[in-house]
């Protein structure tokens, strides 16, 4: 099956437990993603992301916890899921 022929009445129209199944299968995929991004940081790193009103914020991480890194950004600590970090090198 083609992924990008999936349609949402496609969807809506799977079994409950079809669905359930698909949902952890998504879950798992983006659970795999993170880690994998996650294993790229180094307490230390300095790092880049774009906050929620698209300005750039660059910051330092301080620990990287089991599903986000926490960040300190001048006096300012932020928690961030690895998805959103950038390396500055």
């Amino acid at each position: 099956m083609d992924i990008n022929q999936i349609t949402a009445l496609q969807v809506a129209q799977l079994s409950e437990q079809d669905y359930e199944n698909l949902m952890k299968t998504i879950k798992r995929a983006r659970d795999i993603r993170a880690q994998h991004k996650m294993n790229q940081f180094n307490v230390g790193d300095e790092v880049s992301f774009m906050d929620k009103q698209g300005r750039k914020q660059m910051g330092q991480i301080q620990k990287i916890c089991s599903k986000n890194v926490k960040l300190k950004i001048g006096t300012t600590n932020w928690t961030v899921h690895p998805n959103f970090l950038s390396k500055e090198y």
